[in-house]
């Protein structure tokens, strides 16, 4: 059908490691946006659609509304989208203390300390 598919990992996630100083848990837009104009620069004339699942949904919905009308992405899906996580967050760590910890634990051994 002519249709490719890409994924987009991000920064210090998966197996390398991080090439700069910045990071952002949940993602960040600039790397969003520069990974969308390499597609566009491989394939200027595919249709681009894209779709976010969870944290990933937070990231398409942020660099969508940044880059406003001036998107290529002519369809998107954001599954599970977190609305608010700092709240989530926050509620993890009333409720759910021995798990905000081990999450914590996790984090820091997997971006933190593997980029040391």
């Amino acid at each position: 059908r002519g249709w490719r598919a890409c994924t987009f990992v991000r920064r210090g996630h998966g197996s390398a490691k991080l090439g700069s100083p910045s990071f952002n848990l949940l993602g960040d837009t600039d790397d969003v946006e520069m990974q969308v104009e390499a597609v566009r620069r491989m394939y200027p004339d595919a249709f681009l659609g894209m779709v976010g699942v969870s944290a990933g949904s937070g990231l398409l919905i942020s660099y969508l509304g940044r880059a406003g009308a001036s998107t290529p992405v002519a369809a998107a899906c954001a599954i599970c989208p977190a609305w608010d996580v700092s709240v989530a967050f926050d509620r993890l760590s009333e409720d759910q203390p021995a798990v905000s910890k081990l999450m914590l634990a996790n984090i820091k051994s997997t971006f933190i300390k593997r980029n040391e």
